[in-house]
């Protein structure tokens, strides 16, 4: 039935090289989960590592497999309520899809810290138009018009050591809703 003959007991590994295997194997398996998993599937990551290899972003995907869609809970009688967390001296960036002359109300708090902001927007052709600014800010809210056919939305940089979190509420007649850093 078998090709090759059985090791025999000579050959087999010992007790000592067993369990130095079985360590090695969950001194890797506990590295995979402090770097790796915790920051993807749960946000957390207390190395940094996650944050650097983008993985602390895949914990606010949404679980339809668009990986450019933000999970959000919509709310009240909001359309989109989304919550990220920006690490110390980083930075993320969320836009809508909009036709031109389309409207977005929104309103956005960031607990942890004030944030420089820059409300914004691209289109074809490189046309840019920057709506609002400011160097410190900890919350906003408004209505947001397309001047063109683009994407538009909020710049955040967290000028701090600390994480912060934002949390982004929209409605209005926008196609959609994405992280793009």
């Amino acid at each position: 039935m078998f090709n090759s003959e059985l090791p025999g007991q000579a050959e087999l590994p010992g007790t000592a090289k067993l369990i130095s295997s079985t360590l090695l194997a969950l001194v890797a398996a506990v590295i995979l989960l402090v770097t790796v998993v915790l920051p993807a599937e749960y946000g957390f990551d207390p190395t940094g590592i996650g944050n650097r290899l983008g993985l602390t972003a895949m914990a606010h995907v949404r679980e339809s497999g668009d990986l450019d869609v933000i999970n959000n809970t919509p709310t009240a009688d909001w359309r989109d309520d989304v919550t990220i967390t920006i690490p110390g001296y980083g930075q993320a960036e969320l836009k809508l899809s909009m036709q031109q002359g389309e409207t977005a109300e929104f309103e956005w708090s960031a607990v942890g810290g004030a944030v420089a902001i820059d409300l914004h927007g691209d289109g074809a052709a490189d046309r840019f138009i920057s709506y609002r600014q400011s160097d410190s800010a900890t919350d906003g809210q408004g209505t947001l018009t397309a001047e063109f056919t683009g994407t538009h939305g909020w710049y955040w940089q967290n000028q701090g050591k600390r994480s912060v979190e934002i949390t982004l509420r929209t409605r209005g007649t926008y196609s959609d809703l994405k992280r793009v850093m």
